[in-house]
């Protein structure tokens, strides 16, 4: 759970439709590294499998019943790494879901993974992203080229 207004929970075989309707919303598309829609079978491979993963952290957000958004941490035990992918409902997009999801993914892997150095990885576009990441207390890192794109990389040491 969260001191803010925003509580989580870890995702469920039952959020997979949820996050399949995020995953394809039209701006989340824009802002991944692969554009293309994804297809239903696809993403219930998808989530299954992360589900499944001991490296994955699936965090579901809600403010009260409503479903806010979902961080995602892809943990590389051999480099002490935390990749974290953020969407957030564009119906509620623009209300500082995204910085309060991000500092709470931050205490949930401060407690579990005390020593973790979390990355984001964001396209130069996705202001929104960005502002989350940085008012979250991340900072911008050197960019980097990720599938042919100059990416802004945040980082976070807990």
């Amino acid at each position: 759970m969260t001191k803010n207004r925003l509580r989580y929970r870890q995702a469920r075989t039952e959020d997979l439709m949820l996050y399949y309707s995020w995953a394809n919303e039209p701006a989340v598309r824009r802002n991944a590294f692969s554009q293309n829609e994804i297809t239903l079978e696809e993403h219930t491979r998808w989530f299954l499998k992360k589900l499944a993963a001991p490296e994955t952290l699936l965090l579901l957000f809600f403010d009260g019943d409503t479903p806010v958004g979902q961080v995602r941490v892809e943990l590389e035990d051999q480099e002490n790494l935390g990749y974290l992918d953020i969407s957030v409902d564009q119906r509620l997009r623009g209300r500082g879901f995204g910085t309060e999801m991000l500092k709470s993914s931050v205490a949930y892997c401060r407690l579990h993974h005390p020593s973790i150095v979390l990355k984001g990885v964001v396209k130069p576009e996705n202001r929104g992203s960005a502002r989350a990441f940085e008012k979250a207390g991340f900072t911008r890192k050197d960019d980097e080229v990720k599938q042919g794109l100059r990416c802004r990389i945040y980082t976070y040491r807990t």
